[in-house]
């Protein structure tokens, strides 16, 4: 995602009506204090995804197949995709 995408919000906006804001907002948000920015704010869903995705980078056997992927890339201008190695099984 792009930040330039995001809307800004300053903080006295969102500090008014707090409740009927998270309830209506389903994009994503920088909320900002004095032109700064110090708090996101995203839908539930897309929170998780980006959790999913951190401990898929945090396991040692999906970033070995990374970088064996990328090497072959490099190599071989392709790769071939083994998902049973890919899954762990």
């Amino acid at each position: 995602m792009i930040v330039n995408k995001m809307e800004f919000m300053p903080a006295s906006h969102v500090k008014r009506s707090w409740y009927k804001f998270i309830r209506t907002n389903k994009k994503h948000i920088i909320i900002a204090d004095r032109g700064k920015p110090f708090q996101t704010l995203l839908p539930y869903r897309e929170f998780m995804e980006i959790m999913d995705l951190i401990d898929e980078l945090r396991n040692k056997n999906i970033l070995a197949n990374i970088a064996e992927a990328r090497a072959a890339y490099k190599k071989t201008g392709g790769i071939e995709m083994d998902w049973k190695k890919l899954r762990g099984t």
